[in-house]
């Protein structure tokens, strides 16, 4: 799913997410050149929401301003 041609959303529904899920939305991050989306897993006994990039960004980095 594309929101507002910015970001991209990626939905499943399994009960824990593996490597491969989370390498899912990343690809389609680099093909379609979109920066940023989200991994929502509602199969999880409560909703899991993963921020994903289609660059590396080491933890605790923030977006810098142009």
């Amino acid at each position: 799913m594309l929101v507002a041609d910015s970001v991209l959303i990626e939905n499943k529904a399994v009960q824990s997410l593996v490597k491969a899920h989370e390498a899912q939305p990343v690809n389609c991050l680099a093909t379609t050149g979109i920066g940023i989306g989200l991994l929502l897993n509602f199969g999880a006994s409560s909703l899991q929401v993963k921020r994903k990039y289609r660059t590396y960004r080491a933890k605790g980095a923030t977006a810098r301003e142009p």
